[in-house]
C-alpha cells in the first residue's frame, strides 16, 4: 500500500487536475463583476471543496480508509443546512 499511496500522491495529473480546478476558479472569481457575489462564492466554494477532497484523499490513501466523519464534512455546505449532493441534486 505504500508505494501505491505515493505514486498516487506524486501523480503528475492527478496534481495538476487539483490545480487546474483552482486556477479555474480563481480565473472565473476574478473575472466576475465584484457585485456578482453569489458567483465569486461559487467559484470560492468549489476551490474550497477541492482542497477538502485533496486532503481527504490523501488521507485515505495514508490510512487505507475513509472516516465517516471525513465523508460528512465533504457533503456538508458551509452553513451546514444541506449535504453538498443535496444541493446538487435538488
Amino acid at each position: 500500500m505504500g508505494q501505491e499511496s505515493q505514486r498516487l500522491l506524486s501523480n503528475l495529473g492527478l496534481a495538476q487536475f487539483f490545480n487546474d480546478v483552482e486556477n479555474k476558479c480563481f480565473a472565473k472569481a476574478d473575472a466576475l463583476p465584484l457585485s456578482d457575489r453569489e458567483g465569486r462564492d461559487r467559484a470560492y466554494f468549489i476551490v474550497h471543496l477541492s482542497r477538502k477532497f485533496r486532503r481527504a484523499l490523501e488521507q485515505y490513501i495514508e490510512n487505507g480508509q475513509f472516516a465517516e466523519s471525513q465523508m460528512n464534512e465533504l457533503l456538508e455546505d458551509a452553513k451546514g443546512k444541506k449535504s453538498f449532493l443535496g444541493g446538487l441534486l435538488g
